[in-house]
């Protein structure tokens, strides 16, 4: 549903400052999530280093199992992904990406 309001916002992971990651990210990346309201989700993927950076976001990280993936910011479709498997968006420094994540259904 473009354009709609997302709901249950959350902070997925914010290892923005950091010497040594404790999670499955790595230093200055960030996600959020928020469901969108039918069933999906949208995902906010920051990188805050410099030079560009591939980041992988597990779904079972943000409760979702496989999905369909659009990049809102592109207006793509892109792969979609296994249950078990993880968003990959690739970022230049300062970047940010912005997906939506649907059931087959969907």
């Amino acid at each position: 549903i473009p354009g709609a309001p997302g709901t249950n916002g959350r902070e997925v992971s914010n290892v923005a400052r950091c010497s040594t990651p404790a999670t499955a990210y790595k230093c200055n990346e960030v996600v959020w999530a928020a469901d969108d309201g039918a069933g999906g989700q949208y995902v906010a993927v920051f990188w805050t280093g410099t030079g560009p950076r591939t980041v992988r976001v597990p779904l079972a990280g943000i409760r979702s199992s496989g999905a369909h993936v659009r990049d809102l910011w592109k207006l793509q479709d892109l792969a979609p992904v296994a249950a078990g498997g993880s968003l990959v968006a690739q970022l230049l420094g300062g970047d940010v990406a912005l997906f939506r994540l649907t059931k087959s259904s969907q």
